[in-house]
């Protein structure tokens, strides 16, 4: 692929991402706070969950620790991209993927994008728990975290937890949109409706598949560094606590955002590589 193919890829996905993360923040709030929720609260549904955040923060506490995974937006797809069109060309020898290929594609690209992902999420994690303010930004919450903890103990807590998710995630999520995009096309070229439902499906899928391990990544990275449990300590605690259903915790509100967030990165993607005219636009982008 030449350079200008890739710096095309790469402005796509950037867009479409941005744009994923703006329609579905406000729900990652939602299912982060509902994540964490204390096991002594009678356990909150999405709506009583909005009501409190709107009632007590405001229209901004929905959109606390947003700038985090914009930043970051722009590496993690180039990571993807990047990994995910050299091992499907390294797998399909000039043919079209088998599903077990595009499965194991996107899984690579999972495990690259990683490195971008793990600190970003910890701090957008850190920032939505914060109830009283105690980080004006992002940026100094991040700049507190590596000062006072580094970065493997602060900023890169939890990322083997990341690693578990989104190999998987990332897999099923490739996966499954080229499968749904080509079942509902019909051998005509997409509709915005079929991009939609195509994306749509393939993020609500990966998150299903993957929710258990990302309610102990939450956990995890949204403890107080002072206070860090180890994660089968952590484990142990909740099932104690409250038994395996904690793995569920926030399932409605994981797959409502997951839903229109993946809809609209993927329709957004698909339409700015045709108006940059690249007519081969089979790559996809990130989902959280």
């Amino acid at each position: 692929m030449e350079w200008i193919d890739i710096f095309k890829d790469l402005y796509a996905g950037t867009v479409g991402g941005v744009a994923g993360i703006i329609a579905g923040h406000p729900l990652d709030t939602i299912k982060v706070r509902m994540q964490t929720q204390s096991h002594t609260s009678k356990r909150s549904s999405v709506v009583q969950s909005f009501q409190s955040i709107a009632r007590t923060e405001g229209i901004r506490g929905f959109y606390k620790g947003m700038v985090s995974p914009i930043v970051s937006n722009a590496p993690i797809n180039a990571a993807v991209f990047a990994i995910y069109g050299q091992t499907s060309r390294l797998l399909s020898s000039g043919e079209t993927l088998s599903p077990g290929q595009q499965f194991l594609a996107g899984a690579m690209s999972g495990l690259a994008q990683v490195i971008f992902s793990a600190p970003a999420e910890l701090v957008k994690i850190q920032m939505q728990v914060d109830t009283h303010a105690r980080h004006k930004s992002s940026f100094e919450c991040a700049r507190r975290i590596l000062k006072k903890h580094g970065l493997s103990r602060g900023l890169y807590h939890g990322w083997q937890l990341t690693v578990l998710r989104d190999v998987p995630a990332f897999g099923s999520y490739f996966f499954t949109y080229e499968l749904a995009k080509e079942y509902l096309s019909d051998d005509a070229m997409p509709t915005t409706m079929t991009l939609l439902l195509a994306g749509g499906i393939a993020g609500s899928m990966s998150w299903v598949l993957t929710q258990p391990i990302d309610v102990v990544k939450t956990l995890a990275q949204s403890q107080r560094f002072e206070e860090h449990l180890t994660t089968r300590t952590l484990i142990k605690h909740h099932l104690r606590l409250e038994g395996p259903q904690f793995l569920t915790k926030g399932f409605t509100a994981t797959v409502l955002r997951a839903f229109p967030v993946s809809a609209v990165t993927f329709l957004v993607y698909e339409r700015t590589m045709e108006y940059l005219n690249i007519p081969d636009a089979d790559n996809t982008l990130h989902m959280m």
